[in-house]
């Protein structure tokens, strides 16, 4: 059997990239955020319309959410089982600033009240920018970049 040449293999990720798959996850669906309302240009809350994506690729089985390039300002972003994040290169996930309001609220627990006994962080899993709780098969890949400046320590 003759090896394929650079030339087939180069035309063969271009069909792959082209039909919405992408080599790492060959089989799975791909869910391009921008196809779900995301702008990506940092001037609206993104994380609305990346949540619909996440939805979408979870009932669907799993697959890929797709960052293009782009700033994608958002809030609390729950992730959802059989689910990779891929955070193309030029694309940077940004924390809102927490005036925006926009993260999810903490959940009662037992070790809150007094606060001053329990480190916030450790407590409150979904006043997060990207969280999950009890999730398997879940990834984050890509040469992007998550950027949680906006977030501050304490209570949102």
């Amino acid at each position: 059997m003759q090896k394929p040449s650079s030339t087939a293999l180069a035309a063969a990720l271009i069909v792959l990239l082209t039909c919405g798959v992408l080599p790492c996850q060959a089989g799975k669906t791909v869910f391009n955020v921008k196809n779900y309302g995301a702008t990506g240009k940092g001037e609206k809350l993104d994380s609305p319309a990346i949540q619909k994506a996440i939805s979408k690729c979870s009932k669907a089985g799993g697959g890929t959410v797709y960052f293009p390039a782009g700033t994608y300002l958002c809030g609390s972003i729950q992730l959802q089982n059989n689910i990779t994040l891929h955070i193309d290169r030029g694309a940077v996930i940004k924390a809102a600033p927490n005036e925006m309001k926009v993260y999810d609220i903490p959940a009662e627990n037992a070790w809150h009240k007094p606060v001053e006994y329990q480190d916030f962080g450790h407590s409150f899993w979904e006043n997060s920018l990207i969280w999950g709780i009890g999730l398997h098969d879940i990834g984050i890949i890509g040469h992007g970049m998550i950027d949680g400046g906006g977030m501050k320590i304490g209570r949102a």
